[in-house]
């Protein structure tokens, strides 16, 4: 979807933009390179562990990607305390913006953020 492109709706609507992190804004998946960071190396490959199966499962196509990225989520953020991920996010923004972020989708972002009426 072209991100200067906004859908039609209500006049008084609020403004969503959703990027997918996977080369949108970024040179590349940021995801799992920051559950290992929030998480720490010991407790992310003990829960990586835990998809060796589902992973075998994509692999043989039995589960999509949407479904192993699922399994993924629920294998890390399970019980999760909201401001907790939020801590590790802002912390590996810090650290990491600079090399991950794409300076031309940074700009259709800031474009678009510009257009949102709240």
């Amino acid at each position: 979807m072209n991100p200067d492109m906004l859908e039609a709706g209500p006049a008084d609507a609020k403004v969503l933009s959703v990027f997918d992190f996977d080369g949108t804004l970024t040179h590349h998946d940021s995801f799992v390179p920051f559950l290992k960071f929030a998480f720490g190396t010991g407790a992310f490959y003990g829960r990586m562990v835990k998809l060796a199966v589902p992973g075998l499962r994509f692999l043989v196509r039995q589960i999509s990607r949407d479904e192993l990225k699922a399994q993924l989520i629920r294998t890390f953020m399970a019980g999760v305390e909201k401001a907790w991920v939020q801590q590790k996010a802002e912390e590996y923004c810090q650290r990491n913006w600079a090399r991950l972020m794409r300076r031309r989708g940074c700009c259709r972002w800031s474009r678009s953020w510009a257009r949102a009426r709240w």
